[in-house]
């Protein structure tokens, strides 16, 4: 796993794992098959947007919106 995750699926897998919890779990939360979610955590399928919306409220936060500058 990357250090420091770059596309929406990478952030997916490391919040997966901080809360200990499996494909499986994680997929039902969401709504689709365990293997989608390992698809995704991978970059081999890109996250539509009907689970876009879902997969950002799992991980809190969306990585594709920069932050404010604190710095201001």
């Amino acid at each position: 796993m990357p250090e420091q995750p770059r596309t929406l699926g990478e952030h997916l897998r490391r919040a997966r794992i901080d809360r200990k919890m499996t494909n499986i779990q994680v997929a039902h939360i969401l709504g689709v098959a365990y293997q989608t979610v390992e698809k995704w955590e991978h970059n081999r399928t890109l996250i539509g947007p009907n689970s876009r919306p879902k997969v950002i409220a799992f991980i809190g936060y969306d990585p594709e919106v920069p932050k404010p500058d604190s710095n201001v």
